[in-house]
């Protein structure tokens, strides 16, 4: 379900990595993330897995568990360079 999460565009947050995503070696040295939405998902299929929480909890980053599928809520382009981890992340998805 999508919920309106007021506070959370404009902003930085800093990410809650689960031991259970396969980034998360890789996921756990991006230092913080940046927002530019004001929703959020608070469930999710059961099929899915939460891969990053911010440290508001708000659903950063969803992953398959058995599929080649990753989706992240953070816009890694309006940094300008991508930080390596960021990169090691997508090299590692299409491997």
């Amino acid at each position: 379900d999508f919920k309106n999460v007021q506070g959370h565009a404009g902003t930085e947050h800093k990410l809650v990595v689960s031991d259970r995503s396969r980034f998360k070696d890789n996921l756990k040295k991006i230092k913080s993330v940046n927002s530019y939405h004001n929703y959020g998902i608070d469930n999710i299929l059961r099929n899915l897995i939460i891969s990053v929480k911010s440290d508001a909890g708000i659903i950063e980053a969803i992953e398959h568990k058995k599929y080649n599928i990753f989706g992240q809520m953070w816009h890694s382009e309006r940094k300008g360079l991508f930080c390596r981890e960021e990169l090691k992340i997508i090299k590692r998805f299409f491997a």
